[in-house]
């Protein structure tokens, strides 16, 4: 360790301003020492504990951004390439919460459908964030000093800046974007600065360089020059931005500090698709679907079936066939280094209403009030605040890629447990509802015609709900919280979904979207398909409001209802699931978060099967399978962020059994 001064910014509580323009000449006037090691404790280990040489130890944590010993041996393990000299690239940005993305996930749905023209919004599935530098070089032994930089100007920053950094909506001819205002591009310039004069100081012949272009975020370009959009397609698209994303909302940024590895200039990122055949190729790699691959030289890509290129996860090279690749973007094999939130705010706290809102809406529901009646309360989970001394749950992943799926099948059925037929005895010739059994539901929906749509589409029993509430429950006593539900059409699976985020504390904050995709084999309903819970039923008791469900109704389906094939095949239910599944994860691949999947249980096979490379099983296999699913049955599926691949996991919940319980005729004793 070598002892080094670094100047410590002078604090300024009564002027943000200030800060913005006079950052730089005020660090001279007060130092501190710090210790900064050259060499992390990581690297040290490596070398003194296990004989590793220092350079290949700190490839090895360079490469791992530092994570920990065990990801840095496991890539010292799997690397082929380890003696060959790879130039790692960084880039500083400022990236977003997943509010705002969000809501741009929103705006390029909406004007996609609007305009149908893809390439407006080429970038919608790439990392969106502000550049402050462009891609600059540092050796590997330099990298750790970068980290400590990096860490002196965050503090630095949220001692100083108590402002939130602001953003506007600005439009051109040609472009769409979002920018900082004048005060904020001040502070992120002064931001690039300060990392770039603190670590140029300690280590003089390694630049970084500022990025060239002014920070934005590119909502759409080409508008004129390649589109040839009219103004008043223009304007349309500028009233839908404004529509969809909130730039007044108090948005919580992240600086970090990603790098790349690049051994040419024409690489392009692929991954690896399922393959349904074996080719012989020479030199051929042996490569696991959803594996990263990287194509060396693309100059050449429309004149040959098989391609050169290095696969992510080992750095062996060899050929691959083009057929069996899907394009995808580059920041995929972006490794995290540094990421630090730019917020003041204390979780200790309560700072507002806004705090309070899910990750999923912008604008604060309704209060909700629990699904029994008012004056039957139960024991859920106390509704989640920031005033209690932790931090949010439903903040982004602690570990940016990480994204966990939760697959859940609904609860107890009403139908299974009273038989098909239990219309008939609940609801009298008016359709009004009279519960029969202590298991049947309190309340009931409105249908149209309860005896035709209850019988196709069957509620849960009171059973059911506390199955669901108890598994909310243990899961948010893991640190387990739902950032996005999403439910089969089933009314069901919609009431599962309430109650498991009941258990948790959060049903007013993460709505349930309804997504058809999710919905059971089509092959099992040789009648068509049942008429489903419409949203609109909702309310149906003014006194109580009892079965008011929590739902996104701006949410636009994969798949739509009418998109639901009745000649399905089994195969292609598996196909339509994954579909599902990947187009959902697919949105959180860079940020990670907790999804849940609120289904049948056919669901925790199909929507985990091929995202975890496995073929599809057989009829007969696949039938066996899901009858030993049970009600609420768990299955966690979790995304590597190092290498992109998908593993099952075992559930961070034990299972609920219980016995069953015969109805009790009491007149048996009469006898």
């Amino acid at each position: 360790m070598r002892r080094i001064a670094v100047p410590r910014q002078q604090q300024d509580n009564q002027n943000n301003k200030r800060w913005s323009t006079s950052l730089i000449e005020n660090n001279n006037h007060q130092e501190e020492q710090v210790f900064i090691p050259f060499q992390s404790p990581y690297s040290k280990l490596l070398t003194n504990k296990l004989g590793i040489p220092k350079e290949k130890a700190d490839r090895a944590c360079v490469a791992t951004g530092f994570r920990s010993v065990q990801a840095a041996t496991d890539w010292l393990l799997q690397r082929h390439d380890s003696e060959k000299v790879i130039r790692t690239e960084f880039l500083l940005l400022l990236c977003p919460d997943e509010v705002l993305n969000e809501q741009i996930r929103t705006f390029t749905a909406e004007a996609f459908r609007s305009l149908t023209k893809e390439s407006l919004f080429k970038d919608r599935h790439h990392l969106r964030a502000f550049k402050l530098s462009s891609f600059f070089y540092v050796p590997d032994q330099y990298v750790f000093t970068l980290h400590k930089v990096f860490d002196t100007v965050i503090d630095q920053y949220r001692s100083v800046v108590k402002q939130p950094l602001r953003i506007s909506l600005h439009s051109t001819a040609d472009y769409l974007m979002l920018v900082p205002d004048a005060e904020s591009r001040k502070i992120l310039e002064n931001v690039f600065r300060m990392v770039k004069e603190k670590f140029e100081i300690l280590v003089p012949n390694v630049p970084i360089i500022p990025a060239k272009k002014l920070p934005h975020l590119t909502l759409a370009h080409g508008l004129t020059s390649l589109f040839h959009l009219s103004s008043e397609q223009r304007g349309i698209l500028n009233e839908l931005a404004r529509i969809c994303i909130d730039v007044n909302r108090t948005i919580r940024w992240h600086l970090r500090l990603y790098s790349h590895e690049q051994t040419s200039f024409n690489e392009i990122v692929y991954r690896v698709l399922p393959a349904n055949d074996e080719v012989s190729i020479n030199n051929r790699l042996t490569l696991k679907a959803n594996e990263l691959f990287v194509v060396l030289d693309n100059s050449r890509l429309g004149e040959q079936e098989n391609v050169f290129g290095r696969s992510h996860s080992t750095g062996e090279e060899g050929q691959y066939p083009l057929k069996n690749l899907r394009k995808t973007s580059e920041t995929e094999t972006w490794t995290l280094q540094k990421s630090s939130s730019l917020s003041n705010e204390n979780p200790g706290e309560t700072t507002g209403l806004s705090h309070s809102l899910s990750i999923n809406d912008t604008t604060s529901p309704p209060n909700l009030l629990e699904i029994r009646n008012p004056a039957k309360k139960t024991n859920s989970a106390p509704r989640l605040s920031l005033n209690n001394g932790r931090s949010d749950p439903l903040s982004s992943s602690s570990t940016p890629g990480l994204i966990r799926l939760f697959c859940l099948r609904h609860g107890e059925r009403v139908d299974f447990a009273f038989g098909p037929a239990w219309p008939e005895l609940a609801f009298d010739k008016s359709g009004n509802y009279h519960r029969f059994n202590l298991n049947m539901p309190i309340s009931l929906p409105r249908r149209r015609n309860p005896l035709r749509d209850f019988i196709g589409d069957s509620p849960i029993t009171e059973i059911g709900a506390n199955q669901a509430r108890l598994t909310g429950e243990a899961l948010a006593a893991n640190d387990c919280f739902a950032q996005y539900c999403y439910s089969s059409p089933s009314l069901r699976c919609i009431q599962t979904a309430h109650g498991i985020l009941q258990g948790m504390g959060i049903e007013d904050r993460v709505k349930i979207r309804i997504e058809p995709g999710l919905f059971e084999f089509l092959g099992w309903y040789d009648r068509g398909l049942p008429a489903f819970f419409n949203p609109s039923e909702m309310i149906i008791n003014d006194e109580d409001h009892l079965h008011m469900f929590n739902i996104d109704k701006t949410y636009r389906p994969i798949i739509p209802l009418e998109k639901l094939s009745r000649d399905e095949k089994y195969l292609d239910f598996y196909n339509r699931s994954f579909k599902v599944t990947q187009q959902i994860t697919d949105k959180h691949k860079l940020t990670g978060a907790n999804i849940f999947f609120i289904g049948h249980a056919a669901t925790l096979e199909v929507c985990t099967r091929q995202l975890c490379a496995l073929t599809p099983r057989s009829y007969s296999e696949f039938n066996g399978v899901i009858r030993k699913v049970s009600y609420l049955g768990l299955q966690l599926c979790e995304r590597n962020p190092l290498d992109g691949q998908w593993s099952l996991k075992a559930p961070p919940i034990p299972p609920l059994q219980h016995t069953n319980n015969l109805s009790y005729e009491w007149q048996i004793m009469k006898s």
